[in-house]
């Protein structure tokens, strides 16, 4: 098969693989088409863009699997929606997802092969920066279209895209232009150090075409593999470096994988999209960011993409994105890597103090009989405890992308979740404090193994029924003033203070009826009672109800047992460490 890579042109009419990836490219926006022409019901959706073309998130409610949010677009890539095991609240969730334009991909890859003009769309991370009106980048003209000549407006409405399509290219071109700004220098100021960076960024993959696979965990639509192996082509089909042309080439074949596969992965609840499109997606975006290397462009985009595959995707290639991104962050200017009331407890229902009890003392006298405790002395020989501060997580993970969730309460009806980077936030919200963003349960040590090194899980997991892999970690990282409002979850808690205080209430589920649990599914494990202000009015029997509570100072971990109702709220800038186990 010929790996001619496409003209700058954009135009694959002229070149001999044309035909093929035409073929497959028209077989995948048929194939949508049938889907949709048998009434197969379209999901709910609600999104909006933000200010700045980020995407808010839209919930669905699911315990074990969360998924992020985008700041630029369709998890810049991943955030999503919750589902719970039992449906619990929109964060008990492991992440939450942006919402994608339903047909956008199928769409786009319409026009792969027909060079139809695209469509407004909403901008997609690791593309280039967004427009003043928040569209999505149109595709570069393909073939020529077939049918009758355009009337004139269509004509004139092609004309002002395509010179769209140039000035932002011009602009990403221009020193100093990209979606980072000024600041964003790559190795294309630097022929040599980009030549270093792509042996190094090479020698990640496997030596020879055939090394690398393109396994995936189950069946997706035909045409998905020939975009895979066309892209697999043009990446191993230069002797060294791809040159521009391959690279460009590459790089839209990613955006066609992303985009398609992201359509699949908004089509139903997480828990039940195929490991095998999330995958695909990986795969869209490993060979966009190694296109984006290839090319000599900013690094900046391409640890974006590598960061929305590790949110959104599912491990290929031995997890190659974690290994990735690693390399591209080391490489990135020093100036990317980092951007630059209390309650009281009271004394009589105050919870009590433990320092370093035995595993069996612990195991009769709380885990059995699922009392909650707070237990000093045990994450003292943490290396977190001595390093970690807000200048710190600037250098570490100043650049990668995470999903933050905005407004005080996820319960608030302006809440809303979505993509930036550590930076970004530290910059907006816990440096500034311009409003409340909270980086919430989100599994950041998966994402960022460097941090997962200062931490240990709790020897009293050992009693746990289930495996060590089992266990769920996440992170909470935020300014004065987060609330978490009075919920259960379905698994023992261990949560561990880094630095920062929290207020924290504790009631047992024999108390459940007083608290009036929401009646909807997505928030049945959450209270509709505001803890510190009820309306006793509204909510008579809250007053029935038996507290428990304390202030978690940094060292100290609170065992919640599972199905406990707790409510938390943010003393000052915080750090927390929580452990989900059986």
């Amino acid at each position: 098969m010929s790996r001619t890579a496409p003209s700058t042109s954009g135009t694959l009419a002229h070149r001999p693989a044309a035909a093929e990836e035409l073929s497959v490219t028209k077989m995948c926006s048929e194939k949508y088409r049938e889907e949709q022409c048998k009434g197969k019901p379209a999901p709910a959706t609600r999104s909006a863009a933000g200010s700045n073309g980020e995407e808010q998130v839209r919930d669905r409610g699911n315990h074990t699997r969360h998924r992020p949010s985008a700041a630029t677009g369709p998890a810049a890539g991943r955030p999503g929606p919750p589902e719970a095991p039992q449906g619990p609240h929109p964060r008990r969730t492991r992440g939450a997802r942006v919402c994608g334009r339903r047909g956008r991909g199928a769409a786009r890859l319409g026009r792969h092969y027909r060079g139809s003009p695209a469509p407004a769309t909403r901008h997609q991370p690791g593309r280039g920066p967004a427009s003043p009106t928040r569209a999505g980048r149109a595709l570069p003209p393909g073939p020529a279209p077939r049918g009758p000549p355009p009337r004139p407006a269509q004509a004139r409405q092609r004309r002002a895209m395509a010179a769209g399509s140039r000035r932002r290219r011009a602009a990403m071109a221009a020193p100093g232009g990209g979606a980072e700004g000024p600041a964003a220098e790559g190795p294309a100021a630097d022929p040599a150090a980009g030549g270093a960076l792509w042996a190094e960024v090479r020698a990640l993959l496997p030596g020879a075409e055939e090394g690398l696979t393109l396994a995936l965990s189950g069946e997706v639509e035909d045409c998905v593999l020939p975009l895979l192996r066309r892209a697999r082509g043009l990446l191993y089909g230069a002797a060294g470096r791809p040159g521009e042309a391959a690279a460009a080439a590459l790089r839209r074949l990613a955006d066609v994988l992303r985009d398609y596969s992201w359509e699949k992965l908004n089509a139903a609840p997480w828990r039940e999209v195929s490991k095998a499109w999330r995958q695909v997606y990986t795969y869209g975006c490993l060979f966009g960011a190694l296109a984006e290397v290839a090319a000599g462009r900013p690094l900046a985009p391409a640890v974006r993409l590598c960061d929305m595959g590790l949110l959104m995707g599912a491990s290929v290639l031995d997890n190659v994105l974690a290994r990735l991104v690693r390399v591209l962050q080391a490489h990135l200017p020093r100036g990317q890597r980092r951007a630059a009331a209390e309650g009281s407890a009271k004394p009589e229902d105050a919870l009590p103090h433990l320092h370093r009890p035995s595993l069996e003392h612990f195991r009769d006298n709380y885990l059995i009989p699922q009392k909650p405790v707070v237990l000093e002395g045990i994450i003292d020989h943490w290396p977190c405890m001595k390093k970690w501060s807000v200048d710190y997580f600037c250098q570490v993970a100043g650049c990668r992308t995470v999903p933050v969730e905005l407004g005080t309460r996820y319960t608030d009806e302006e809440w809303s979740q979505k993509l930036m980077t550590v930076s970004d936030f530290i910059n907006q919200y816990i440096v500034n404090e311009n409003s409340v963003g909270y980086l919430a349960q989100h599994q950041l040590f998966d994402q960022i193994p460097e941090l997962k090194e200062d931490i240990s899980i709790p020897d009293y997991c050992c009693l746990g029924e289930g495996e060590e892999d089992d266990i769920t970690i996440n992170a909470w990282f935020g300014p004065e003033g987060t609330v978490s409002p009075l919920h259960q979850d379905p698994q023992q808690n261990f949560l561990a203070q880094v630095f920062g205080r929290k207020y924290i209430r504790l009631c047992s589920p024999q108390d459940s009826e007083n608290l009036y649990p929401h009646e909807s599914q997505i928030l049945h494990n959450t209270s509709q009672v505001d803890v510190e202000d009820p309306d006793l009015v509204k909510f008579p029997n809250f007053r029935k109800a038996a507290f428990q509570s304390c202030i978690l100072m940094p060292g100290q971990v609170l065992f919640i047992p599972v199905k406990y109702w707790h409510y938390v709220r943010s003393l000052d800038i915080s750090f927390s460490v929580s452990f989900w186990w059986s």
